[in-house]
């Protein structure tokens, strides 16, 4: 059949889809400090009952909280033409997270789902030769690899990553984890920014005084610097995000040669990606849907207008 052809002559058969997933509230989102509180002590007092074997209801209305909050939400994406999912599409969606590169049967996967949550993460997380993740469910398997980006070209209002991902010949699986810079203090860009343009100043005058030549990379970083601090100056927001890429194959051959074949491209467009082999725990659970940034996240993070 046509059908049949058309995925011997191609491998593989896929498409992309997007899915913007928004924290309506949470205790790492929240700018109202009554709220913060209230919330950090509910979190501390549910875990705190479920040593003793003791948990706590969720309220019925528990939606009604968030009502104002996705109708502004709603509003900001309307331009993106996005649409809420329904139920179904929300438990596939979240199980489809623990099935990636297998094959798998769509309405039994959310029938499991449904008969019990526990089902929403069973699967056998393994690793083989120490560092190549895999995952197991049933009969099937895959090999999975979490690849962060950790460097890109100093200008990137010319990359059109996505759009580059998709001409590769199997697909590529592209998770952003964004958080808002904090305006002020010590943990905001504008702090960290200050602090390496203090670090640069000093470099500089012990190479002034020494009559060394300043290097170009020290007089780009300069000129970098001083132009974060200018966009703050105009209020302008800033993000900080973790960028990680998701392949898999049907064996450890398969992971290398396309690692092999993603880095290569990558790097012709100044973009480099690593193989992360110690972090590839913490990537697969960090990139989970409705995970957040937080202070103690400190690796492979991108800043960016």
């Amino acid at each position: 059949s046509m059908v049949y052809n058309l995925k011997s002559s191609l491998r593989e058969v896929f498409e992309y889809k997007y899915y913007l997933v928004v924290p309506l509230k949470s205790i790492h989102v929240s700018v109202d400090l009554k709220s913060v509180l209230n919330q950090s002590y509910q979190t501390v007092r549910n875990k705190a009952l479920s040593y003793f074997g003791f948990g706590e209801a969720l309220p019925v209305n528990w939606y009604d909280k968030y009502k104002n909050q996705k109708e502004v939400l709603d509003n900001a994406v309307s331009l993106l033409e996005a649409r809420p999912l329904d139920t179904e599409e929300n438990i596939f969606i979240n199980r489809l997270q623990y099935l990636r590169g297998m094959e798998y049967e769509k309405d039994f996967e959310i029938e499991m789902v449904e008969s019990s949550i526990e089902n929403l993460d069973d699967v056998n997380v393994e690793f083989e030769h120490v560092n190549v993740m895999k995952l197991s469910n049933f009969d099937k398997a895959s090999y999975i690899a979490m690849l962060p980006l950790d460097k890109l070209p100093e200008n990137v209002s010319y990359i059109h990553l996505q759009e580059e991902i998709q001409t590769l010949p199997f697909p590529v699986e592209v998770s952003y984890l964004t958080q808002f810079s904090l305006p002020k203090g010590v943990f905001s860009l504008l702090g960290k920014a200050t602090r390496a343009r203090q670090r640069l100043k000093n470099t500089m005058e012990e190479a002034d005084e020494t009559d060394t030549v300043q290097k170009t990379s020290v007089i780009r970083s300069r000129f970098l610097l001083e132009d974060i601090q200018e966009r703050f100056d105009e209020d302008e927001p800033m993000v900080s995000y973790l960028n990680t890429l998701i392949i898999t194959g049907e064996s450890i051959e398969d992971i290398k040669s396309r690692f092999e074949i993603l880095s290569s491209h990558l790097n012709q467009m100044g973009i480099g990606v690593v193989r992360a082999n110690a972090d590839q725990l913490y990537l697969f659970y960090k990139n989970m849907i409705g995970n957040v940034l937080d202070t103690a996240d400190k690796n492979f993070i991108q800043s960016m207008t």
